[in-house]
């Protein structure tokens, strides 16, 4: 932050993984950057998006450990307190979900909006999903910082609604599809709700 892409973390642990495989991989999560590192790049903190994105880019890759390296710089100003206390308090909510590994089988999704690719031309969503006591939980970036748009299937013989895991917003399939509209950088945390049949 601010210069390279978000996917440059995503990127590199793609590439670690194919050395070292994604049991063992670990995240570093940029929490630091002001005027005294602005020559070697980092003129200033990154902002709760920017650091949110990046760490659940990490889980949604495959991290079993997240670190963050921030120099004093992150207590420094009230707003980035704030926003590091914040972001923490949301990866500590899900610790028991954190430490299951990620599904092995890839999220299926469609990128609907004009706004649809990564700097290296992939989908700029990226996502993942995970099982406990057989509910899913759908956790979904938006790597790029403009408005985007996807769509996801969801498995027809599971009879679910979703709901956001934060703010409990619900979020329904149609056909077999959840419709998802991404704000710049946004994360989404889906946990599937079952319906009695």
């Amino acid at each position: 932050v601010p210069s390279m892409p978000m996917t440059w973390l995503s990127d590199s642990m793609d590439e670690a993984a194919l050395h070292v495989g994604r049991g063992r991989l670990q995240s570093v999560i940029q929490a630091f950057g002001d005027e005294k590192y602005a020559s070697y790049g980092w003129p200033r903190l990154p902002t709760f998006s920017e650091m949110n994105c990046l760490a659940y880019l990490s889980v949604i890759h495959g991290s079993r450990g997240i670190y963050f390296y921030t120099f004093p710089a992150i207590t420094t100003t009230a707003q980035a307190k704030e926003d590091f206390v914040r972001l923490i308090n949301r990866l500590n909510s899900m610790r028991s979900w954190l430490q299951i590994p990620n599904d092995e089988k890839k999220v299926t999704l469609r990128m609907t909006s004009p706004y649809r690719f990564d700097p290296k031309g992939n989908p700029a969503v990226h996502c993942t999903s995970k099982e406990q006591y057989n509910t899913r939980m759908l956790i979904c970036a938006n790597t790029l910082k403009t408005y985007t748009a996807a769509e996801i299937d969801i498995p027809l013989n599971r009879h679910t609604t979703w709901q956001d895991y934060y703010t409990g917003q619900p979020y329904s399939p149609v056909k077999g599809t959840l419709a998802l509209p991404f704000s710049p950088l946004e994360v989404k945390v889906l946990m599937e709700n079952h319906i009695a049949q």
